[in-house]
């Protein structure tokens, strides 16, 4: 049987017992149809998982009783950081959801010189808050114990000159190397995705003198959405948990 998982930060020992907050209650109830007596599993985030039971059916303070500590998922075989162009909203919700299933590390939202999307600060905290939400909800999904981390919207260019990345890849059309014609990565892999209208050519250059690869993604032309689970997917297919070993 195929048990309800269920994200809450404040889960940190077993054989102990948590109150859920009215979102997660009214989630695990009105959603998810969880009744009194059913096992689930409970997540923190950062890779502990528990056994667990509802002990009651309040849809405002659902009450939940850890039982024995499961055992920790283990670390991803590919640490990716996907840094994203930001994009429409619909398509950005489909990007983090999709990427947080396939297991990448960090999220980093970017300004870019054809981003249509503008935020100030307000609007910033609104949508990280937002995206953060998704990624719950699509570990839920996914069954997987560990969030990713998601940065603020910032400029590319910003970023780029403070991060220093210390191997990975921007995509472009054109005769570029695929991903498989690179050695195994050694350490962490960011992966650079432009929004509708792609990079600008000096935003390329900036990312190739930090550190990144121009790679191609076959001889198509992607939507950035497509674009970023085809990147993360191949990367995983290689050197990660996809891999055919």
């Amino acid at each position: 049987m195929r048990l309800n998982h269920l994200y809450c930060p404040h889960a940190k020992a077993a054989y102990s017992r948590i109150t859920l907050d009215k979102r997660r209650s009214r989630h695990l109830l009105s959603v998810l149809r969880a009744r009194k007596g059913m096992p689930l599993v409970i997540f923190n985030g950062l890779g502990q998982r528990y056994a667990a039971t509802l002990l009651n059916e309040h849809t405002t303070h659902a009450e939940i009783e850890l039982a024995e500590a499961l055992p920790e998922q283990k670390q991803a075989a590919a640490k990716i950081t996907l840094i994203q162009g930001l994009a429409r909203n619909d398509r950005m919700d489909l990007i983090i959801q999709k990427a947080t299933e396939l297991g990448v590390h960090r999220i980093v939202p970017v300004f870019t010189r054809n981003s249509r999307i503008k935020l100030d600060a307000r609007r910033s905290q609104k949508r990280l808050d937002h995206w953060q939400e998704i990624t719950i909800s699509a570990c839920e999904q996914s069954q997987r114990a560990r969030l990713p981390l998601i940065e603020a919207p910032q400029e590319l260019a910003h970023y780029l000159s403070h991060e220093k990345p210390a191997y990975g890849f921007v995509f472009a059309i054109g005769d570029y190397p695929t991903l498989n014609t690179f050695s195994t990565p050694q350490a962490e892999i960011q992966l650079l995705i432009g929004p509708e209208s792609g990079l600008h050519e000096d935003e390329m250059d900036l990312a190739v003198h930090c550190g990144l690869n121009k790679s191609r993604l076959g001889s198509q032309v992607l939507r950035t959405e497509t674009a970023a689970l085809a990147a993360i997917s191949s990367v995983q297919t290689l050197w990660g948990d996809f891999r055919i070993r």
